[in-house]
């Protein structure tokens, strides 16, 4: 029996180290499989979350639309944009546009009632706030630092902000005149999200025209933005 022990020992010695490469390979593979996986349901859970971020900010623009179109007056519009565009920044304020000044109307995020006064008090001269100035020049966004220079030195001092800061200026435009401007400014939390409010200012000024053009006497209050 000698010869056949030693065959057996000779067999395991070949069969043992094929075996041990195998199970080597076979746990690499298994361990690869599980990586795959993980990363497969990882990626299938961001996607989910994606589309519901996505159906989430797209219901949130819905609803702030509606805001606007419920109101039969060019006040009520007025406040509606500031109100709904606050859904999409951290702070928002309007200023009507009166000769060669910009009138505080309204100020939306501030949670501070002395704050809101200021600005609802506040006149800004058009030429000692270049951001506003090229807003109102260009008809168009214009996203500018936060300084005395670029916001004028008293709305600077009310909102806080500094020539670091940036703020995005949205100006309200009816029959090719700038009727308004729509400020926005944000945080890492609630940074400003600049295509939902346009869409906003957008609806606000055709639903400007709409309610302008209707035939019946407007308030006094009004006569500023139309």
């Amino acid at each position: 029996m000698p010869e056949e022990s030693d065959s057996s020992s000779e067999l395991a010695s070949l069969l043992d180290p094929a075996i041990e490469q195998l199970r080597r390979d076979l746990e690499s593979q298994i361990a690869a499989k599980r990586t795959e996986w993980v990363e497969a349901g990882v990626g299938e859970q961001r996607k989910t979350i994606e589309r519901g971020a996505r159906a989430g900010a797209a219901e949130s623009l819905l609803e702030a639309m509606r805001r606007i179109r419920e109101e039969k007056s060019v006040t009520g519009i007025a406040v509606a944009l500031v109100e709904a565009a606050g859904g999409f920044a951290r702070r928002t304020a309007l200023f009507i546009q009166k000769g060669d000044r910009l009138l505080g109307f309204r100020l939306m995020g501030a949670n501070d009632a002395d704050r809101q006064q200021a600005l609802e008090q506040l006149e800004i001269p058009i030429v000692e706030a270049s951001g506003l100035a090229h807003a109102i020049e260009t008809s168009d966004t214009v996203v500018c630092g936060g300084g005395p220079g670029e916001l004028g030195a008293r709305l600077a001092e009310i909102l806080g902000t500094s020539a670091e800061d940036r703020v995005h200026l949205f100006p309200i435009v009816l029959r090719d005149r700038v009727l308004a401007v729509l400020l926005a400014d944000g945080d890492e939390e609630s940074p400003v999200e600049q295509p939902a409010i346009e869409v906003l200012v957008s609806l606000a000024e055709a639903w400007l025209e709409a309610v302008g053009t209707r035939k019946k006497p407007v308030p006094q209050a009004e006569e500023a933005l139309v």
